[in-house]
């Protein structure tokens, strides 16, 4: 009898912790469908919903979790899904939960069928997710932003290249604060490269380029300071090599290397390190977070050192990492 109290006791825990997904759920399908905006502005929901049970299912639990508020028979969303779930906020967070939702989720799904041979692994688009992928990552460079700048000033750098520069948050940034400097991004995906230049209209010293690192010369000019956050997983270890020596072609002597990465095994942040290492490997063209002692394994390939390794978001495992 004990053992079955004990059981069902378990059962409760494990099924205790899921509703913290609810909110997430239920934030993301309210962004994604512009729900809490068509509610903001008419009390009430009417485009693109067939199915009016499954609408009002998703209100009353809106109301049950505080999302959403009831005056009369005008139900109106809550200050912070105004702020933060609205595509019309200019602060929205909700791109992070369509990753999460879409994305993540999906993949980790699968890992069932790719374990036991039954599926193959999953291929990642970037033309598909892309876009949404460089919307999450400047949260990141909203936290990681003032130590990219200490090192561009203790570097010295006067020339700037970021690779995979997503939608140009670090250099745009960077180029209001550093007006004499230049600064250059470049990234593979089209739509990415065309939103970064659309952004950064007017920075007469900002440049972007759709370019792939393997093949491009910057016509012999040499970089000051290299730049590239959040990009490791997707190069395998042997191609993490080759794009060191990559970067050392296109990096004066006395230069620099910034990264922004998250590490695995790290002192801080393991458990996010490896659920992202499962969502990273149940794809083909994805691949594990590096360790620290990878990181200094790639800087000693091309003749330097890591000269400091710092943690910026601890609960994430995210490190800033200069290497000389």
């Amino acid at each position: 009898m004990v053992r079955q109290w004990l059981r069902v006791w378990e059962a409760r825990k494990w099924m205790k912790q899921n509703e913290g997904f609810l909110p997430t759920w239920h934030a993301y399908l309210g962004y994604r469908l512009n729900l809490f905006d068509e509610l903001q502005q008419n009390g009430t929901v009417s485009a693109q919903v067939n199915d009016k049970e499954l609408l009002e299912n998703w209100v009353q639990t809106g109301l049950i979790l505080g999302h959403l508020k009831k005056d009369g028979d005008r139900v109106y969303p809550s200050k912070q899904m105004k702020n933060y779930f609205s595509k019309k906020s200019d602060v929205a967070i909700g791109d992070l939960l369509v990753e999460l939702m879409e994305l993540h989720i999906p993949s980790l799904m699968d890992y069932t069928p790719v374990l036991t041979g039954d599926a193959p692994r999953r291929s990642f688009d970037g033309d598909v997710h892309g876009t949404a992928v460089a919307t999450t990552s400047s949260f990141i460079e909203q936290i990681s932003y003032r130590s990219v700048k200490k090192v561009v000033s203790e570097i010295s750098c006067e020339t700037i290249l970021d690779i995979g520069c997503g939608n140009a948050g670090y250099i745009r940034r960077l180029a209001h604060e550093f007006p004499h400097k230049e600064f250059v991004g470049i990234d593979l995906n089209k739509a990415v490269v065309e939103d970064a230049t659309r952004q950064s209209e007017g920075l007469t010293n900002v440049r972007i380029e759709q370019q792939d690192l393997r093949d491009w010369d910057n016509e012999g000019k040499l970089f000051s300071c290299v730049m590239m956050h959040n990009l490791l997983h997707y190069f395998s270890p042997v191609e993490r090599m080759e794009l060191m020596k990559n970067i050392e072609r296109l990096l004066d002597e006395n230069g620099g290397i910034s990264l922004i990465t998250p590490l695995y095994l790290s002192d801080h942040g393991q458990k996010f390190s490896a659920a992202f290492n499962n969502f990273l490997s149940v794809h083909d063209n994805l691949h594990r977070l590096p360790t620290a002692e990878d990181i200094e394994v790639l800087a000693a390939a091309i003749g330097r050192k890591v000269d400091s390794l710092k943690p910026i978001v601890k609960e994430g495992g995210w490190y800033s990492i200069v290497i000389k």
